[in-house]
């Protein structure tokens, strides 16, 4: 795997989670994007049965997963993302 591979570091029940936790990872410089089948937001019921994917470089996967954790606990005043799993792929 490159260091630019992409890896899915989490996944979400919905979309607008794994949209603030993408704006949080870029917020902190990281390159972070959303992977979701769900025909363009048209559909976000599919995306509760098969995930909201949260994708960021290789190289940026443990600091992102720092990070997102940092925020799970409350160590950071930013605003929590809700409904945030950890994937097996982490």
């Amino acid at each position: 795997m490159s260091d630019n591979d992409p890896k899915v570091i989490m996944t979400f029940s919905d979309r607008v989670a794994a949209e603030t936790a993408a704006s949080h990872l870029q917020s902190e410089g990281i390159e972070a994007h959303v992977w979701a089948d769900d025909a363009g937001a048209a559909f976000p019921q599919l995306g509760a049965s098969r995930g909201v994917k949260l994708v960021v470089p290789a190289a940026d996967a443990a600091r992102a997963q720092l990070l997102l954790a940092r925020v799970e606990d409350g160590d950071d005043e930013d605003s929590r993302p809700g409904g945030m799993e950890n994937t097996d792929d982490a």
